[in-house]
């Protein structure tokens, strides 16, 4: 793990007492250095706090944050009001988006509609198959809005080579 310094003072809540763990800390430094990023985090290491705290360290006016159909309740309910209690949320700033939302043929042109000038995909392997629709249209949406930044976290970016992440 990189030399990073500790960002937890950066973003905690007053009277918060959860800590970025290192891996989160070097996350949100990597992102905010390099505009953007794919970053590799494994099941337990903190994707959802650091997709949350994004838009924070990277300054978005506005993001969207891309997560798993099953999953989207799961961080409306539970994920965002237990991380408020100890870190200062951009939630203001944040619009969750299920990648099936963008698989359907009405709500084809959401990104288009939110214009964000961050795209936080989580898990985001789920754009892996260029053919499918959700992948061509958040390809159309970054051709058409090339400034638009993009992090990508993940923990199983490839399932056979490069070249599932060439697009």
């Amino acid at each position: 793990v990189a030399k990073v310094p500790d960002l937890t003072p950066v973003f905690q809540a007053p009277g918060g007492k959860m800590r970025l763990r290192p891996l989160q800390n070097v996350a949100l430094w990597e992102a905010y250095n390099n505009n953007g990023g794919f970053l590799m985090l494994g099941i337990g290491e903190g994707k959802t706090l650091t997709s949350l705290l994004l838009a924070e360290a990277m300054n978005s006016k506005r993001a969207v944050l891309l997560v798993k159909p099953e999953l989207k309740a799961q961080l409306i309910k539970r994920d965002i009001p237990l991380y408020r209690k100890h870190f200062n949320l951009p939630l203001d700033r944040i619009y969750v988006v299920a990648y099936s939302e963008l698989s359907s043929p009405r709500k084809a042109e959401i990104l288009e509609r939110l214009c964000p000038d961050l795209v936080i995909a989580d898990e985001a392997h789920k754009l892996r198959i260029k053919s499918s629709a959700r992948t061509r249209r958040f390809l159309r949406f970054f051709k058409k809005f090339p400034e638009t930044r993009f992090v990508a976290l993940s923990g199983t970016f490839l399932k056979r080579s490069l070249v599932d992440l060439a697009h």
